[in-house]
């Protein structure tokens, strides 16, 4: 008998003990939430979180889990500055939270920037329940998988589902069909039917769209693969619309997007007209934030836009550029080429440009040594900042090639940031008429190295001939014909694959019953006019057509 009461009072004490755990966790996640829904919740101490102990946090519900979670978002604490478990805990009690819960916890993990395997969990129970969640939800939640690189299979083929797109076609906020567009150009190459539902929102309500969102979708719907076809779909128009509304807001953000999304769509016609209008109107009277800047520089001046077409425009895009302190290196040199692309000669410019390449990339080095020729600026400062730094890098490269550092990097990436920088800057310096044989030698070890590099990674046969800039390439078998890597005005930058010989060389393979084609035949088919060749070569050639 006595056993049996202490057993009992013992059993009671763990049920008061429990009750208690569940009130404190309760009026700690009631205390914290109202705390970071508050307008001024980023001032907030560390206070709220110290009620949230361990026993604190083992005693809380799914959903107030997923309210903690929220709420440290909310304040940009940090997991680690609040609890180190939690995103263990959140994991673990994934499966029991409901649609919210789920997208307000991955909502909490992309502001705070926490990928991992928590949020793979997360993902995976989110595309369960996401037949089950609002507008809002369904945009929170792939918002946060884009902002997290988390290209999650399960859930992007869960929002393709009929119920997700009614969902997403009957929501009414801008910010839903904003954070949908643009997160599905990130997780799924846009073009697919939730984007396009989306975009049919983001047109019927244009006018509503804050100046954020208007950039985040025409950035979106311009990097989207595009598909050829003789319908305009609602992603094209959505384009446009949105485009027109930036021109009608004059606001710096999405003017600056609409430029650059058309710029990188190649479209041209009277939009640019009154774009320039638009644009030089708001230069006058709103201050353009440096990268926006650099954004409309470049745009303007990769459709041709010259300063001739429109001198008032980039009048006011120099005088903004002068007063802009903040330029990164990279938006530096993206101003820097767009005004020698438009033949805009300022001389305060040259003034602005600093005297060291701190963080430039050879990139941003060959596109300001390339515009510093254009523009026939003093060739000192080629001399004493552009040479050494491109020497320093250019090494650098060198040294991870050799080191195997650039293994797996495509094609693409290599020509970007290597070979076509090597390239403009060896015309830099040689139309400058400055001497840098050491840093021409270095860019023609780096072009070789890069040609070694690909001819070992390549079959005896290469790809089928092609030319870069359209020309008619000569006819020659398409399993081992040269490859023309670069065509402008009259060099050609071209891949020599095995078997093929200059006149006169002795590095051509034998073939039984034919001869060994002849580089210089190739070459005739682009241009009648093209010279013999007759020095030995072998990988990358840079080659006259005349």
């Amino acid at each position: 008998m006595p056993a049996r009461l202490i057993n009992g009072t013992a059993i009671d004490r763990s049920l008061r003990q429990s009750g208690e755990a569940a009130r404190t966790a309760t009026l700690a996640v009631t205390k914290l939430h109202q705390v970071a829904k508050r307008s001024n919740a980023e001032k907030v101490s560390l206070s709220e979180l110290d009620e949230l102990s361990p026993e604190t946090l083992a005693a809380l519900t799914p959903r107030q889990l997923s309210l903690v979670a929220w709420s440290v978002g909310r304040l940009k604490l940090g997991f680690t500055t609040a609890k180190q478990d939690l995103p263990v805990l959140l994991a673990r009690k994934a499966p029991f939270m409901d649609a919210q819960g789920l997208s307000m916890t991955l909502w909490s993990f992309a502001s705070l920037s926490t990928p991992g395997i928590h949020v793979e969990v997360l993902a995976g129970h989110a595309a369960s329940a996401m037949w089950q969640m609002s507008a809002q939800s369904i945009s929170n939640t792939l918002w946060a998988c884009a902002t997290l690189r988390q290209d999650h299979s399960p859930l992007l083929l869960a929002a393709q589902a009929s119920s997700v797109l009614s969902t997403i076609s009957h929501a009414t906020g801008t910010q839903v069909a904003a954070n949908v567009i643009w997160a599905t150009a990130l997780l799924s190459g846009g073009s697919s039917p939730l984007q396009e539902a989306a975009a049919r929102v983001a047109t019927s309500r244009a006018q509503e769209l804050k100046a954020q969102e208007a950039a985040a979708i025409l950035w979106a719907l311009a990097v989207r693969p595009q598909i050829s076809s003789s319908s305009s779909s609602a992603a094209d128009q959505a384009l446009f619309i949105v485009s027109e509304h930036a021109v009608r807001g004059l606001m710096p953000k999405p003017l600056a997007a609409a430029a650059w999304a058309f710029a990188t769509l190649a479209q041209a016609g009277p939009f640019w007209s009154t774009m320039a209008v638009a644009t030089e109107r708001a230069l006058c009277t709103k201050s353009f934030p440096p990268q926006e800047l650099a954004r409309t520089c470049w745009a303007f001046a990769t459709v041709l836009y010259s300063q001739q077409a429109a001198p008032r425009l980039w009048a006011a895009l120099g005088s903004a550029a002068i007063r802009q302190p903040e330029f990164s290196p990279q938006e530096l040199a993206a101003v820097s080429w767009s005004m020698a692309a438009a033949r805009f000669v300022c001389s305060a410019w040259a003034a602005k440009v600093p005297r060291v390449c701190t963080g430039m990339n050879l990139r941003a080095m060959a596109s300001v040594a390339w515009s510093w020729t254009t523009l026939s600026f003093d060739s000192c400062y080629l001399e004493e900042t552009i040479m050494p730094a491109a020497y320093t890098q250019i090494t650098k490269c060198l040294r991870q090639l050799q080191s195997s550092g650039l293994d797996g990097q495509p094609k693409s990436e290599m020509h970007r940031e290597l070979l076509d920088p090597a390239l403009q800057l060896v015309w830099a310096f040689s139309f400058a008429r400055v001497r840098a044989e050491p840093l021409l030698g270095l860019a023609s070890r780096l072009v070789s190295e890069v040609g070694r590099r690909w001819d070992s990674e390549l079959p005896s046969t290469s790809q089928e001939n092609r030319a870069v800039d359209g020309s008619p390439a000569a006819a020659v078998p398409m399993e081992d014909g040269p490859q023309i890597l670069l065509h402008a005005y009259d060099i050609v930058f071209m891949r020599k694959p095995p078997g093929w010989e200059v006149d006169g060389g002795k590095d051509a393979v034998s073939r039984l019953g034919s001869s060994p084609p002849k580089l210089s035949t190739f070459l005739r088919g682009l241009c009648p006019r093209s010279p013999v060749l007759r020095d030995p070569a072998s990988g990358l050639l840079l080659r006259n057509l005349t």
